[in-house]
């Protein structure tokens, strides 16, 4: 990974940005996971549980999406 190098207050080290992108790489492989998991579910005639989990992979990709957002506002993008 390059180092970003800028200066003020959006000034970001690159353990910063390896740490955000940790997170946001997490809960990526968890909505991933867990739409995989809906699809089986769903493909087995579950079709409540299906539902439920699909709303708990709507929460993962919410949760990176706010990393993002949150990351964007620091840099001023």
């Amino acid at each position: 990974m390059t180092d970003i190098q800028t200066t003020g207050p959006s000034a970001c080290s690159s353990d910063a940005v390896e740490k955000e992108f940790r997170i946001l790489s997490a809960h990526l492989k968890k909505a991933h996971q867990s739409n995989e998991l809906a699809t089986r579910l769903h493909q087995k005639g579950f079709a409540q549980d299906a539902q439920q989990q699909s709303r708990l992979t709507k929460v993962f990709i919410s949760n990176a999406m706010h990393h993002v957002s949150r990351r964007a506002k620091s840099m001023d993008l």
